[in-house]
């Protein structure tokens, strides 16, 4: 029997992100054996505060099981991180999420409420459109040279190789392989797209980086050389245009990148801001001329998750207050560790850093 499953609104109605001031249900089954006496729902809100919902005894789930139930109704928008607690026969039992949503004892990751802004009224340009994602160092290159290519990068001769997907001798994925794909090969395949009805082009990050995927951005006001310049940046823009992507408000190129963040309680999450460029404000610097959209599909948010990172491990101290903390190692966009301290943020090895600080800044390896 299922005691609790975020992807079945029996047990969570509605389901998927709400907006703020809506009305969540939750309900759990649990054994009659448990001989349950309380159970709770505990809230974790943007802002770290806990919270803790006494849930209520509702009627029994066949002749074993029985049904317990609350409402929780946030007001804000943001990520809200939940689990539930028991009092049994047997003692305190906590439930948290385990593979496909579903409850069990002894899982270790919070459930995920996503709660967006309801009076966000989502860019009338993109709605019925086609949006169509490009890699860019892998979809298309001009054959132009690639020139001061950085040490510590790989750029494959033949576009057909295999990606270097192995780790190398200290057991590291690197992804510092490249292929050679750039801007001016995305706008030669200008015509391919159209003829596919593509409205929209939607960017992996453009930023100079050291990594293929670039989403450990080094310069977020400068594009990877690999790739090109602006003045390549803003052609794209034009001719795009002049094939009808991204319909007819001059919106060229939707691109998203994702920040890592740390608040003073060491809560970490995947904080995603999604850009769109327009042609009319192209002769601008393109990281510059970004503005900041909350979501492209009402309640849907890029990029939202946590990190995770090692309990324990090698530690450094605070520059500013000195307590020692751990050191990043690993990155995920789906799992959540605790420790005494908190949850973390990491960046994958190599990307790059600012001062520690407890307060203010990342926390690098």
């Amino acid at each position: 029997m299922t005691l609790f499953n975020s992807r079945n609104s029996i047990h969570r109605s509605p389901l998927g992100a709400v907006a703020d001031g809506t009305r969540v249900h939750f309900k759990i089954t649990l054994p009659r054996d448990m001989q349950c006496s309380a159970s709770y729902l505990l809230v974790q809100h943007p802002d770290n505060r806990i919270e803790c919902l006494d849930m209520f005894w509702c009627g029994m789930n066949g002749n074993d099981y029985e049904w317990w139930e609350c409402h929780f109704t946030p007001q804000k928008t943001g990520l809200y991180f939940y689990h539930f607690e028991l009092r049994t026969s047997r003692g305190r039992s906590v439930l948290k999420k385990d593979l496909g949503g579903e409850a069990r004892a002894g899982a270790r990751e919070d459930w995920q409420l996503t709660v967006y802004d309801g009076a966000y009224k989502t860019p009338d340009w993109l709605a019925g459109g086609i949006l169509y994602q490009i890699f860019p160092d892998r979809f298309a290159s001009s054959g132009k040279a690639k020139e001061n290519v950085p040490a510590d990068r790989t750029l494959h001769e033949n576009w057909l190789d295999q990606p270097d997907w192995k780790p190398n001798a200290q057991g590291i994925v690197t992804n510092s392989d490249f292929f050679g794909g750039d801007l001016k090969g995305i706008e030669e395949k200008l015509d391919y797209l159209a003829s596919l009805g593509v409205t929209c082009i939607y960017l992996n990050p453009i930023f100079e980086s050291h990594s293929n995927h670039r989403y450990d951005t080094a310069n977020y006001e400068k594009i990877d050389p690999l790739l090109g310049d602006e003045a390549d940046f803003r052609t794209l823009c034009a001719e795009a245009k002049k094939r009808g992507i991204a319909n007819s408000v001059a919106t060229c190129t939707l691109m998203c990148e994702t920040f890592t963040f740390c608040s003073t309680a060491f809560s970490a999450t995947r904080a995603a801001t999604a850009f769109i460029l327009t042609a009319r404000a192209a002769t601008a610097t393109a990281a510059r001329t970004a503005r900041s959209l909350p979501c492209i599909t009402r309640g849907t948010a890029f990029g939202a998750g946590r990190t995770t990172t090692n309990v324990g491990g090698i530690s450094s101290r605070c520059r500013m207050c000195a307590r020692k903390i751990p050191r990043m190692t690993t990155i995920s966009t789906a799992k959540t560790v605790s420790s005494g301290i908190g949850l973390r943020p990491v960046l994958p090895a190599g990307a790059w850093t600012l001062p520690t600080s407890c307060r203010t800044a990342l926390l690098t390896a």
